[in-house]
C-alpha cells in the first residue's frame, strides 16, 4: 500500500509540474512550435490518473 502511494504521489508531482512549465513557458512553447512536445510530455504523466468516466445520458445533454 505504501509502495502505491509513493507511485501515485510521485506520478501527481509528475503531471503537476508538467502543467506548470506548461504554463509559465506558453509563450516559449509556441514560439518554438513545441505544442505536441508539451502534449505528449502531459498525457505521458497521466499514465497513472484514471481513465475518465463516460457521463450517464442525463449529463450529456447539458
Amino acid at each position: 500500500m505504501h509502495r502505491l502511494a509513493e507511485t501515485s504521489f510521485r506520478a501527481t508531482n509528475q503531471r503537476n509540474g508538467t502543467i506548470v512549465e506548461s504554463l509559465t513557458g506558453t509563450e516559449t512553447i509556441k514560439a518554438h512550435g513545441a505544442e505536441r512536445v508539451m502534449q505528449t510530455k502531459l498525457e505521458e504523466t497521466s499514465v497513472f490518473w484514471p481513465a475518465p468516466t463516460p457521463r450517464c445520458a442525463c449529463c450529456r445533454l447539458r
